[in-house]
């Protein structure tokens, strides 16, 4: 199977990475940060989370309720999700509404899915 390795819809450090143009420092940088995101992704309750968050913007006790999870527990793995800019929140009141960052995060989602269910399917 021929894999699409067109550089079209990447970004230009991602575009530079694949063909093979970047320095080894940024190389290292940019491959650290994306093996930081797949580990922020690689624990089930935040994938819980983003997929509630995937819905819609939501605070952090709709989440916990949603998730079935204590508030304090949630806002942890928040915490953790916002440092790795996969969630950005905002104030209403004195409640923290959470969203995903941005489309990047869907598209990881989309696809992190759709490599499971394809390959669970062999």
């Amino acid at each position: 199977m021929k894999v699409n390795t067109s550089t079209d819809a990447l970004s230009h450090e991602a575009a530079a990475w694949l063909a093979g143009t970047l320095d080894t420092e940024e190389k290292r940088r940019l491959l650290l940060r994306l093996a930081d995101i797949f580990k922020v992704l690689g624990e089930p309750t935040r994938l819980k989370i983003l997929r509630v968050l995937w819905q819609g913007e939501c605070c952090v006790n709709e989440l916990a309720e949603a998730i079935d999870m204590e508030a304090s527990a949630v806002s942890h793995q928040l915490r953790i999700l916002r440092q790795a800019h996969l969630v950005d929140f905002r104030k209403i009141g004195k409640n923290a509404c959470y969203f995903l960052d941005d489309a990047h995060v869907v598209h990881l989602l989309e696809q992190g899915l759709n490599h499971a269910a394809h390959r669970g399917e062999e």
